[in-house]
């Protein structure tokens, strides 16, 4: 991919779409004709285990030395949308990233919160 999405999985553009099983699931409420709430949960697995983990870029940031773990991250995000306008809409982001077995294993690990 020449110019892949940096916010893939979620707005914390943490981890690229490479060497993962995803599961990835949300619920959306309709709170008043302009106004959505989203929450989505995002469960992060390596696929390969001789294969580390890799950024939104492409670059490799863990290698698979130093951990026999599948689990790399859960990630909880909470989204409100309004509607303001037919082409204006309002948008606060809030996504909070939890390092798993393997990430805890290979090097810092510290949890990531993004607000937007």
């Amino acid at each position: 991919m020449l110019f892949p999405r940096g916010n893939y999985f979620s707005e914390a553009a943490v981890l690229g779409p490479r060497n993962f099983y995803n599961f990835h699931t949300f619920v959306d409420l309709q709170l008043k004709d302009r106004w959505v709430f989203t929450a989505d949960i995002n469960l992060f697995w390596r696929l390969e285990m001789e294969d580390g983990v890799y950024g939104p870029s492409g670059q490799i940031i863990r290698f698979p030395e130093g951990s026999s773990a599948h689990e790399v991250s859960q990630a909880l995000s909470l989204t409100s949308r309004y509607t303001i306008a037919r082409n204006l809409v309002s948008t606060a982001i809030y996504t909070h990233l939890r390092p798993g077995r393997f990430l805890r294993e290979t090097g810092p690990s510290e949890e990531i919160d993004l607000r937007d």
